[in-house]
C-alpha cells in the first residue's frame, strides 16, 4: 500500500427513481483510522425526447468479451472517478449513452456527434469536427478519447453535443476534468557541485532525543522505507548521518542550496506550534499545522465564525497548487481544534458535501 492510492470499484444494485446520498467508508487495518466520503446519488428518470446519460471518464476503455464488474455494453469501462489526468494517465477516455433516438429500421436516419473542450473562462481550447452517424437503434453508446497532455495545467470541461439531423433536436452533456503537470525543478549549479558533509554542523550537538524529535517532525515528507530505517537506528551518530542525507535529498529535489529545505521546514514546524496548539496537541500535530508545514502559508484565508446554524470553519486558498486548491477546516467539537473536512487538492481528504458536516445538528453546541 502506498501513501496515496486510488481504489476503483463498482457496486451494482437497483434503486427506485429518486435522489439519494451514498456513503463510502474505509478503515486502515493497521492504525484503525477511518475515512468517509459522502456524495449525492441521483438516478436518471426516463424522459421523452432525446437525452444523454451521465458522461463517464475512464482510465481504460476497450472492447471485451469476458464479463467482469467493469463490463458494459460489450466494453470494459474502468472509471476515473477523480477526473484528474497526468503524465501517468494522459489519455482521457469517455463513455456516453444516447437515449430515445427516433430509430426506424426501414429508414436511413442519422445523428450528428461532436465534442469540444472549454476552459473555466468558457473559451474553446480543443475541437473535434462533427461527425454524422447512422442510427442503428434507439439507444446507442458513444465512446472516444484523446491525449490531454497538450493542454496547460488547469481545469477544463468536456462538452458533448448530439443532434438528430432530421428534426434538429439536440442533447448535451458536460463534465469537468483537471490536467496536472508536475513542475520541473531546475537544479542550481551550487546544488550540483556542493559537497555534503558526513554530519551536518546544524545537528552535530543535538541529543538522541532531539534527533528523534526532528525526524518525528519530518514524518509528513518521509517515505515508509525512511521511517523503517530510522526506527532501527540506535546510535546517535548514525541518526545524525541519516538526517544529514535525508535533508540533503530534499534540497537536491528542490534545487536549493544545502540546508535550505531543513531550515524552512523546521521554521514552519515552529510557526505551526505557535499558532495551532490545541487540546494537548502540539501545533505540528494538528490538521492546520500539517497543511501549513507541507504547503506553506495560504494565499488567502476565509474565516466563518459560529452562527445559529453552522459550526465555525475556515477556508485556506492556495492559488498555485494544482491551478488553485482549497482546504476547509471546521471546529466540530467546540474546543478550538479545526480539523480538515474537505480539500479540492487531489492528495487530500475530499468530501464534496462538507457543508453537511458544519451544519449544527442540535442546540447543544457551545463555543469555548
Amino acid at each position: 500500500m502506498n501513501r496515496f492510492n486510488q481504489f476503483v470499484d463498482i457496486f451494482s444494485f437497483e434503486l427506485p427513481y429518486g435522489n439519494y446520498k451514498a456513503r463510502i467508508r474505509m478503515v486502515d487495518n493497521i492504525s484503525q483510522q477511518k475515512g468517509e466520503y459522502v456524495f449525492d446519488l441521483n438516478t436518471i428518470r426516463h424522459k421523452t425526447g432525446l437525452y444523454l446519460s451521465d458522461l463517464e471518464f475512464c482510465m481504460d476503455l476497450k472492447r471485451a468479451e469476458k464479463k467482469d464488474r467493469f463490463f458494459k455494453n460489450g466494453l470494459r469501462v474502468v472509471p476515473n472517478p477523480r477526473s484528474v489526468f497526468d503524465i501517468l494517465q494522459p489519455m482521457l477516455y469517455f463513455y456516453l449513452e444516447i437515449n430515445n433516438l427516433p430509430f426506424e429500421s426501414e429508414k436511413d436516419k442519422q445523428y450528428t456527434f461532436e465534442y469540444f473542450v472549454t476552459n473555466t473562462s468558457g473559451d474553446t481550447v480543443k475541437t473535434v469536427a462533427p461527425v454524422n452517424k447512422k442510427m442503428i437503434g434507439s439507444c446507442l453508446v458513444e465512446v472516444g478519447g484523446f491525449n490531454v497532455m497538450s493542454l496547460p495545467q488547469n481545469s477544463y470541461f468536456l462538452n458533448i453535443k448530439v443532434k438528430d439531423v432530421a428534426s434538429g433536436e439536440e442533447a448535451t452533456a458536460r463534465k469537468a476534468f483537471y490536467v496536472y503537470k508536475p513542475q520541473k525543478r531546475v537544479k542550481s549549479q551550487q546544488t550540483v557541485s556542493q559537497e555534503v558533509p558526513e554530519i551536518d554542523e546544524a545537528i552535530t550537538l543535538l541529543t538522541k532525543e532531539e534527533l528523534k524529535k526532528e525526524f518525528q517532525y519530518a514524518k509528513y515528507i518521509a517515505s515508509r522505507q525512511e521511517e523503517r530505517i530510522f526506527k532501527n537506528l540506535e546510535d546517535a551518530n548514525a541518526m545524525r548521518k541519516f538526517l544529514t542525507q535525508f535533508w540533503y535529498r530534499r534540497d537536491k529535489i528542490a534545487g536549493s542550496s544545502y540546508g535550505t529545505f531543513r531550515r524552512e521546514y523546521l521554521r514552519r514546524v515552529q510557526e505551526a506550534n505557535e499558532r495551532f496548539r490545541s487540546m494537548g496537541k502540539e501545533g505540528w500535530q494538528t490538521d492546520r499545522g500539517r497543511v501549513l508545514i507541507i504547503y506553506g502559508e495560504p494565499d488567502e484565508y476565509e474565516r466563518h465564525p459560529s452562527s445559529m446554524d453552522l459550526l465555525p470553519y475556515v477556508i485556506w486558498y492556495y492559488h498555485n497548487l494544482e491551478g488553485g486548491a482549497e482546504f476547509i477546516f471546521a471546529d466540530q467539537r467546540g474546543f478550538g481544534e479545526y480539523e480538515l473536512i474537505h480539500s479540492t487538492y487531489r492528495k487530500e481528504l475530499q468530501n464534496p458535501n462538507w457543508q453537511e458536516i458544519i451544519r449544527k445538528k442540535s442546540g447543544f453546541y457551545q463555543e469555548y
